[in-house]
Parts: structure tokens; sequence; C-alpha cells
């Protein structure tokens, strides 16, 4: 999907933040087993302050499904 449309779409479910900017966070470890106990919360505040994209860099094989998974679960 072309940037200005990822953008669009983020930037449409922020929920008080439609005419400000879209931030996005471009290197969060969501893969990271720090965040197994609240991951949903921590997306979930970061959409609230008007984080509308997040890259999560997989680094290890071993992060690779997790890092997926969270990227498939919360559409980011």
């Amino acid at each position: 999907m072309p940037l200005h449309k990822l953008m669009r779409r983020a930037s449409s479910q922020l929920p008080c933040w439609h005419n400000a900017p879209v931030w996005i966070d471009t290197h969060c470890h969501l893969d990271a087993p720090e965040f197994d106990a609240d991951r949903a919360e921590v997306v979930s505040r970061a959409r609230q302050v008007g984080v509308g994209m997040m890259v999560v860099p997989a680094v290890t094989p071993s992060t690779f499904e997790t890092a997926r998974a969270a990227a498939d679960m919360f559409g980011l």
C-alpha cells in the first residue's frame, strides 16, 4: 500500500487527533518479552497520544513470529 494511503488510514483511526500530525514510532520493540504482560495497553496508550503507525524491527529470528503477530493483532 502506498505511504500516503497508510498515513490516511492511520490518521483516520485516531479518535481525537483528526487534524493533528500522525506520529510514527519508527523503532519500537513490541516483540520483546518485556511487553508480554501489557503489549495491548502499550499500543493503546501510544494511539491515545497520536501515534498512528509503529515499526517493529524484529532483530533476531527468534522474535520474528512475535513481531508478525503483534503487527497482525494491532494493525501495525
